[in-house]
C-alpha cells in the first residue's frame, strides 16, 4: 500500500510539473534567420515581410564603399506592401513558451571544461522585445537577455554588419538584438 502512494505522489509531481511550465523540455526550437531561410522554413517573401516590420517600412540600399573599402547600405523608404502579420500581436501564451524554451535552451550551455554557464535560466530573465510576425508556424522576433554578459566579454567581440539572405539586406549592430527565429516542437 506504501508503494502505492509514492507511485500516485510521484505522478501527482509529474502532472503539477508538467503542468506549471517547470519541466526542462524546450518547447520550440530556435534558428537564426539565415537557417530558417536555407532550411526552408521561410520563403523569400516571409523574409521581405520581416525585413519590412524590422525596418519600419524601411530597405537597405547599396550607398557605395566606407573608408574600410566594405560595401555600406543606408535606409530608405520602400514602396513594398507586406503581407499583414497574423496575428498582430504574440499572443502571451506563445510569448512565455518562447521565453520558457531559451530559458531552457540556456541552461543546457556548457563552457568548455563542461561546466554549465547559465544553470539557473529562467524565463522572466527574458524579453521578446519585437514581433515581426509569424510565417508558416515560424515565429520572427528580436529576443533579449540578462545573460550574455559571461558569452561577450570584451565589446570589441560583438559582430556589426550587413548581410543578405533571400536578396534582401540586413544589419546587426550587437549582442542579442538580431532577428531570431521560434518554431513550436
Amino acid at each position: 500500500m506504501f508503494k502505492k502512494f509514492i507511485s500516485l505522489g510521484v505522478l501527482l509531481s509529474m502532472i503539477a510539473c508538467f503542468f506549471c511550465g517547470c519541466r526542462d523540455e524546450p518547447q520550440g526550437t530556435f534558428y537564426s534567420l539565415q537557417t530558417a531561410y536555407e532550411q526552408g522554413l521561410l520563403t523569400q517573401e516571409d523574409i521581405k515581410n520581416i525585413a519590412y516590420y524590422r525596418y519600419d517600412g524601411k530597405e537597405w540600399v547599396y550607398a557605395g564603399v566606407d573608408v574600410n573599402e566594405e560595401a555600406f547600405y543606408e535606409l530608405q523608404s520602400t514602396d513594398y506592401a507586406p503581407i499583414p502579420k497574423t496575428p498582430e500581436v504574440l499572443s502571451k501564451e506563445t510569448e512565455k513558451a518562447i521565453k520558457e524554451s531559451r530559458a531552457a535552451f540556456y541552461r543546457t550551455l556548457t563552457f568548455p571544461d563542461g561546466k554549465k554557464i547559465y544553470p539557473k535560466a529562467r524565463a522572466r530573465g527574458f524579453t521578446v522585445a519585437q514581433y515581426y510576425g509569424t510565417y508558416n508556424d515560424c515565429v520572427a522576433i528580436r529576443i533579449t537577455e540578462n545573460y550574455s554578459d559571461k558569452l561577450f566579454d570584451d565589446p570589441a567581440e560583438v559582430i556589426r554588419e550587413f548581410y543578405a539572405i533571400a536578396d534582401v539586406i540586413f544589419f546587426s549592430s550587437g549582442k542579442g538584438i538580431g532577428i531570431t527565429v521560434w518554431k513550436v516542437n
